[in-house]
């Protein structure tokens, strides 16, 4: 989930890299997005929601 993640404000389910540990997720790897790409994947997130 990326609630809270580029200013996705919903509750929605993208993928997103992370880091996996033996037990599953271990860390969420916050890339650096130019402002035209996190416009869009904000765009995503809302059409999702």
């Amino acid at each position: 989930m990326v609630k809270g993640m580029y200013g996705i404000k919903d509750d929605v389910f993208l993928s997103v890299p992370c880091v996996l540990g033996y037990h599953g997720i271990t860390d969420v790897v916050m890339m650096t997005l130019k402002s035209e790409e996190e416009e869009k994947l904000r765009k995503s997130a809302d059409t999702l929601w």
